[in-house]
């Protein structure tokens, strides 16, 4: 039997779910099962609309039966009847349906990419040299121990470890759930992460609170650019193992940061309420071609020191009358 044209029911992204052909004009759409295509809608009639092939080329719909309209793309206009396009999206009830002829012409195949670069071994190599390199250098920065093999070698290590650890429990689920382990590609990325936070928090935010005398490693900042590096990091994870849209997965991976962020605040919040909070202070000494500031003079760093003295002790005074 000769195939006229197609119907398509598709979702609110244009994405086809299914494809039904038309062998004979008319073609009714309902929940009726004498239909020739039968919509499992409860919001559609059981012979809700009529299709067929007008002599100017465009499909002729028209409602039958049902008190739910027709409407035609973005706009709403309830209808009775209309003609499409094979580019045009009509709704009836909570179904999309798209009209196309057999001659429709569709758009070049797209080139099959090679195996992306996260995915190869040279990449897991180079990431986890890179990331060692990175460990090594704060250990570096940091090293005041004669015991420097132990000091140097064993934060590499521990990475690497832990690395193996988190990126084979990711390929256990991917290859549950996409049939694929991709071990490489989760090494890859979770190695990429765990060195850009290292930089930030062990090179990056210490030399500027020494160039500048800030407090970028006690700050805010530090947090939200670690919960936004473990985003990225989780989006990519759940990239890989679920199939699903970009909005989808980032809606995800958006409730899941902002539930351990909040987890965080209160946890601070109620950690403060019974303790002192502990004074956090840079420890880092570099050249003094480095220090970007004014100095500060004998007399401005003993009243500085006065001030933090009186700070001190109105939170001990605090502390000690909260567990009377």
């Amino acid at each position: 039997m000769e195939r006229l044209a197609w119907v398509e029911v598709v979702n609110r992204h244009g994405e086809v779910l299914s494809r039904h052909p038309v062998h004979a004009w008319p073609f009714r759409i309902g929940r009726a099962y004498d239909n020739d295509l039968v919509l499992d809608d409860p919001y559609v009639a059981p012979r809700h609309l009529e299709a067929s092939l007008g002599d100017d080329g465009f499909f002729h719909l028209r409602v039958m039966d049902g008190s739910n309209p027709l409407t035609v793309g973005r706009k709403r206009a309830p209808l009775t009847s209309a003609a499409v396009s094979g580019d045009e999206v009509a709704r009836i009830g909570q179904t999309q349906l798209r009209l196309r002829p057999t001659d429709y012409a569709v758009p070049l195949e797209r080139r099959l990419r090679g195996r992306p670069v996260a995915r190869r071994w040279p990449a897991l190599l180079g990431s986890a040299l890179l990331l060692s390199i990175v460990t090594l250098a704060n250990s570096w920065l940091d090293y005041t121990r004669p015991d420097g093999f132990s000091l140097l070698v064993s934060p590499i290590l521990t990475n690497l470890t832990v690395l193996l650890v988190w990126c084979g429990f990711w390929a256990l689920i991917c290859r549950v759930t996409a049939g694929r382990g991709n071990f490489v590609a989760h090494f890859v990325y979770a190695a990429l992460a765990l060195t850009l936070f290292e930089f930030l928090d062990g090179i990056v935010y210490p030399y500027a609170d020494f160039a500048f005398d800030t407090d970028l490693s006690g700050s805010a900042l530090t947090g939200v650019t670690g919960m936004l590096i473990f985003a990225a990091l989780l989006y990519k994870h759940l990239g890989l193992a679920m199939r699903m849209g970009r909005m989808k997965l980032g809606f995800i991976v958006s409730s899941c940061v902002a539930a351990v962020f909040g987890l965080t605040l209160l946890q601070s919040h109620w950690g403060d309420s019974d303790e002192i909070k502990e004074m956090a202070f840079s420890t880092t000494v570099a050249p003094r071609a480095l220090l970007l500031t004014r100095e500060k003079s004998v007399k401005e760093f003993m009243t500085s020191a006065e001030a933090l003295k009186a700070d001190v002790d109105a939170q001990d005074a605090a502390h000690a009358l909260l567990h009377k």
